[in-house]
């Protein structure tokens, strides 16, 4: 199977490189995107002779679609149509290759899985959907939910042409919907990675930013939930067989959320999250505007009312309790877990070095406890890799955790625009769904998630 790389300009040494499918086999497979076009992802290859055997495999985030409307508007944007995909991708994180940023993991394989199915790489609808073109409706697109065809596809890719059946080391992480995607899909891609990589040592997965909690809004209405039972119904969601098993038939859907998901799965996990995810209280709780008023980032609820800041710390509470009594039962005590929790005013903040580095609990930051997890052996208690977030101040200034700020400074107020930053009251522009420091997409994680065509939130998206 080939695969076609695609260069336009010249590409920084850090940026990631686009490669598509093969559209022939994508299409045979039935392996493709929204609009049928093949899929593709972000390749930088290792740069060190001692990590040739080590992945990272990264799912892009890009929030949902949950009806046929706003998947046909999002088959005409980089969300579902690979035609629209950018040349280079830049990203930071455990994906940057600076070692003052990221020493563990600098020099490894790097890859993200472009994301253009709208289900968190788990859609498996058989049949297309012919809808009316959201840019044309005299005329019909077809539609595919096709994301765990995708996921399959991409990962053959990096087998038969890029060498992945040497693999020794490889970590599957996502951001947002692809932290989700994680959740969902590690289990499965493990046995698949296991299967086509007999050396493989050390497997291991960390979901960023997507442990959704199925919250009612402020006003007491049910719109998460009810869009995500949307998105599993349309995309005929592949979820957790075990999971399934454990719920009455009706409530299948409910494996297509995190806290179910996670609780039957296998793969030793590293979550990193934060209690009080912007993303969540914007569009899950709708506490506020998006990078607005209470919900700026930079000023860490430095402007936030008492009922407000309270609201936030029942949503806390609630995500904790979702997450296994308080990460007191289940997965998140077994050998070989952890987790990073802070309580950051954040989404995906992983993907900036300067939250990598600058975001801490008890003087170990993100990135540090990330590292020592994945040196660990595996049989170590899951106490000793878990971060635990604190609760918001009902007093000034309100975040509990100062490295917070730190990270907050290195932006500014509302954080760096970039060439895609804010683009006016609804929020920002940016294209990737991250909060990358610079570059594409610069804090502009609800570019994507709520802002883009296509989004399943706020009835399609404000």
């Amino acid at each position: 199977m080939a695969t076609l790389a695609i260069v336009l300009a010249t590409v920084p040494a850090t940026d990631l490189t686009l490669h598509l499918a093969e559209a022939s086999e994508a299409a045979r497979r039935g392996a493709v995107c929204l609009d049928g076009s093949p899929p593709g992802y972000y390749m930088r290859t290792a740069s060190a002779s001692n990590t040739t055997q080590k992945w990272i495999v990264y799912m892009q985030g890009g929030a949902w679609c949950d009806s046929p409307t706003s998947c046909a508007s999002r088959a005409n944007t980089h969300l579902g149509n690979s035609s629209q995909f950018a040349p280079t991708w830049p990203i930071e994180g455990v994906l940057d290759a600076m070692i003052e940023h990221n020493p563990t993991f600098h020099a490894w394989n790097h890859v993200v899985l472009a994301y253009c199915d709208g289900g968190s790489f788990s859609g498996d609808a058989t049949a297309g959907l012919p809808w009316p073109d959201s840019t044309d409706p005299t005329r019909n697109i077809t539609l595919y939910f096709r994301g765990r065809r995708v996921l399959r596809l991409l990962l053959d890719t990096l087998v038969e042409r890029h060498g992945m059946e040497d693999a020794e080391e490889v970590m599957l992480a996502g951001g947002s919907a692809g932290g989700l995607g994680t959740f969902l899909q590690a289990d499965y891609v493990g046995e698949l990675v296991h299967s086509r990589a007999p050396g493989l040592q050390r497997y291991r997965a960390v979901p960023v930013s997507g442990f959704f909690l199925a919250h009612p809004t402020l006003s007491g209405k049910d719109v998460f939930a009810a869009s995500m039972r949307a998105t599993y119904e349309l995309h005929n969601a592949t979820v957790s067989a075990e999971c399934r098993a454990r719920l009455p038939a009706s409530d299948g859907w409910r494996c297509f959320l995190a806290n179910y998901s996670y609780a039957a799965a296998h793969t030793p996990m590293f979550p990193i999250q934060s209690s009080v995810d912007l993303y969540q209280l914007y569009a899950i709780l709708q506490a506020g505007g998006w990078d607005q008023g209470c919900l700026n980032r930079g000023l860490q609820f430095a402007n936030c009312t008492a009922e407000q800041l309270m609201a936030f710390n029942g949503y806390a509470a609630a995500l904790l309790a979702a997450w296994g009594a308080n990460l007191t039962h289940g997965k998140p005590t077994r050998p070989g877990e952890g987790a990073f929790i802070e309580s950051c005013l954040e989404h995906v903040a992983e993907q900036s070095h300067a939250m990598f580095d600058g975001y801490a609990i008890d003087d170990v930051s993100m990135q540090q406890a990330l590292s020592r997890w994945w040196a660990s052996d595996g049989t170590e208690p899951a106490a000793k890799h878990t971060y635990w977030p604190c609760e918001l101040a009902l007093a000034p200034p309100h975040q509990c955790n100062p490295s917070c700020f730190v990270a907050a400074a290195s932006t500014g107020p509302s954080g760096p625009t970039g060439p895609t930053g804010p683009s006016g009251p609804s929020g920002p522009s940016g294209s990737d769904g991250t909060e990358a420091a610079g570059g594409q997409g610069a804090w502009s994680s609800l570019s994507a998630e709520a802002h883009e065509p296509g989004s399943s939130f706020l009835g399609g998206g404000p």
